[in-house]
């Protein structure tokens, strides 16, 4: 037993340190893709969908870390099963969105280098292949969700994903191929336009090409131990769990970084914006005099490093709150000794940090959408969205917890006296929530 747990307890470190990786990575990924110009906006939106796929993927592991050391239950032994389905489906969403947004990426380069002379075309399969796919993930992940508890089909799942992975990977092959020799054949038959985008399609695709080889190797080794468990219900389901889990976030860093560092924009970009800062400064120094317009763009571009870094950190700060906020609710109405009453006023006081943290979240998303981190080109109307909901939430929580203290208050003095204490209370209560909103 104590090595078990000895195991179990460094395997759970190990989660966290992955997990930190992964939130990390997927705070610099978002960033460097809207800030790269030369990239369309159409295969922009495919590559953040895949970002969001990741996302979820993360999502669940976090979820599932944070669940178990609430129920205080590293083996995953004795959890409650609505806790365990919560990051499982969060989990096997992801899991299956990741393959439907890398088969979609390479499916628009395929379309691309087939049909690169007519846009219409190209964009008419593209939206009935989207259409059709997006929902029918989502649809396939609930479903399997579901049935692999049921029949213990999940390793039947994992293989329709990694076999759809695979079909991905030998079309993102062709397409590298065929797009090379439609750019080498293009110097004199096409225009300059329709070459540029040629040899960007190649660029893409060759930066696909290495990510779903690894994607399809670190998919085919998780998908080893739930084979294992499958041919052999002895090995410990908690172990199984914790190998594929951690192997499909181990992919996301991985497979993230390895696209920015293959494709050359975005690896540029990386290096300008969180690499070749100090190196820049220095060298403007000493050219002061002879470019001294070159102050002002140091002088913004160090501003815009420092707000990307503060724009990842509230990117985490956020991910982690809505993590904990989804446990809280979860562990007040699942404990039966607190009563109906108290209840309700915990659960006015989750409710108003939960409207701080969305806040937040819509903050992130609009400076986004607006490409304004720092906030200084906001359009007014977006900019009260957001600080109407913080404004609310930020009264909220002072009112809740006064009520929580005036309600102990009240108990102790009239803890004979329950109808004069809910007199006393509901008077306060009627006063105070709608003085706060």
């Amino acid at each position: 037993k104590i090595s078990m747990l000895t195991f179990y307890e460094v395997a759970y470190i190990g989660e966290i340190l992955i997990v930190i990786i992964s939130l990390t990575v997927l705070g610099i990924f978002p960033v460097i893709i809207i800030r790269t110009r030369a990239i369309s906006r159409h295969f922009r939106f495919l590559l953040l969908l895949l970002w969001l796929s990741h996302f979820l993927l993360v999502g669940g592991q976090l979820t599932s870390i944070v669940m178990r050391w609430a129920y205080a239950d590293i083996e995953l032994c004795c959890m409650p099963w609505e806790a365990f389905q919560i990051f499982r489906l969060i989990h096997d969403v992801g899991f299956y969105m990741t393959t439907t947004a890398m088969f979609l990426l390479i499916y628009d380069r395929l379309l691309f280098t087939i049909l690169y002379k007519h846009a219409e075309k190209r964009e008419k399969y593209f939206r009935q292949m989207r259409i059709v796919a997006v929902p029918l993930g989502i649809v396939i992940a609930c479903l399997w969700t579901y049935r692999a508890d049921v029949d213990f089909a999940i390793a039947e799942a994992c293989l329709i994903a990694h076999s759809c992975d695979a079909i991905s990977c030998v079309f993102c092959a062709l397409t590298y191929f065929l797009t090379k020799r439609k750019y080498r054949d293009s110097f004199t038959q096409t225009t300059l336009d329709t070459r540029y985008l040629l040899f960007e399609s190649q660029e893409l695709t060759f930066a696909l090409l290495p990510v779903c080889v690894m994607a399809v190797i670190l998919k085919n080794l998780s998908l080893i131990t739930i084979w294992m468990y499958a041919l052999d219900p002895t090995v410990p389901h908690a172990m199984v769990l914790l190998v594929f889990y951690s192997v499909n976030t181990v992919n996301v860093f991985l497979s993230q970084f390895l696209f920015i560092r293959m494709h050359r924009l975005l690896w540029k970009r990386f290096k300008k914006d969180h690499v070749c800062v100090i190196y820049t400064a220095h060298l403007y120094k000493k050219k002061k005099f002879q470019y001294a317009t070159y102050f002002v763009m140091l002088d913004k571009q160090l501003m815009f490093t420092i707000y990307d870094g503060a724009f990842i950190g509230e990117i985490l700060i956020v991910l982690i709150s809505l993590c904990i906020l989804s446990i809280f609710p979860l562990i007040i109405l699942r404990t039966g000794a607190i009563s109906v009453h108290f209840r309700f006023l915990l659960l006015l006081f989750w409710l108003s940090h939960f409207l701080l943290v969305i806040s937040h979240a819509i903050s992130i998303i609009m400076r986004w959408a607006w490409q304004d981190i720092p906030m200084c080109c906001l359009p007014w109307d977006a900019f009260q969205t957001f600080r109407l909901i913080h404004d609310v939430g930020f009264y909220m929580t002072t009112t809740a917890m006064f009520l929580l203290i005036y309600d102990r208050f009240l108990f102790t003095i009239f803890y004979k006296h329950a109808e004069r204490r809910q007199k006393y209370f509901s008077r306060v209560m009627v006063i105070t929530v709608p003085a706060g909103v």
